[in-house]
């Protein structure tokens, strides 16, 4: 029998009440992680349906939306290298003894990151996207290169995503429009009937 907790776990997948958005990019950020040989992956970006909030997709970590662990490391390691606006590329957390401090760190028991911001279409950051391994693990350029490669599939996903989000708002504005000034119309007939 397979206990809830270890369900949750796998993948970082599970139930997903709040966050769909964080459900639809767990299977890519599986298969980045997968394809870079890393057992962990998460990527932070803003959530499109909850305006001020943020969506976290994982591999190999608990589900943030019943882990309070994964979700502040997913929230520190964005803020991370949005204060620093570059790659985050650690081949041993342990021999830099600021980052081996951090809540981050210590919460996911991983030793080597490596992290790329993902860029909107005017580069300007909107996530980020991160591997990590609990062993030290010695990154190579081109897996800096492949993961900035993923980072931007994954900010033309969200670029495609917003404009469809834009539209289906413009749509529903229209409908909403097009009631009232049918209500209006019916309203006006019925005046006009009863006179």
């Amino acid at each position: 029998m397979v206990s809830s907790n270890l369900t949750s776990f796998v993948g970082g997948r599970g139930a997903r009440p709040r966050d769909q958005q964080a459900a639809g990019f767990d299977e890519l950020v599986g298969l980045v992680a997968r394809r870079m040989h890393a057992p962990v992956g998460i990527l932070v970006l803003p959530d499109l349906a909850r305006p001020g909030q943020i969506s976290i997709a994982t591999h190999g970590l608990p589900n943030p939306e019943t882990d309070a662990e994964t979700r502040t490391f997913g929230t520190q390691l964005h803020d991370l290298i949005r204060r620093s606006l570059r790659p985050l590329i650690l081949s041993d957390s342990r021999m830099q003894s600021d980052f081996g401090a951090l809540p981050l760190v210590r919460s996911s028991r991983c030793l080597a990151f490596l992290g790329v911001p993902v860029l909107d279409s005017q580069s300007r950051m909107i996530g980020a996207l991160c591997l990590a391994h609990h062993e030290p693990h010695h990154w190579s350029e081109a897996d800096l290169d492949a993961l900035r490669d993923f980072a931007t599939i994954v900010g033309r996903e969200m670029r495609q995503r917003r404009l469809t989000t834009d539209q289906s708002g413009e749509i529903s504005m229209l409908r909403q429009r097009l009631e009232r000034e049918r209500l209006h119309n019916f309203q006006r007939e019925a005046i006009f009937q009863a006179m």
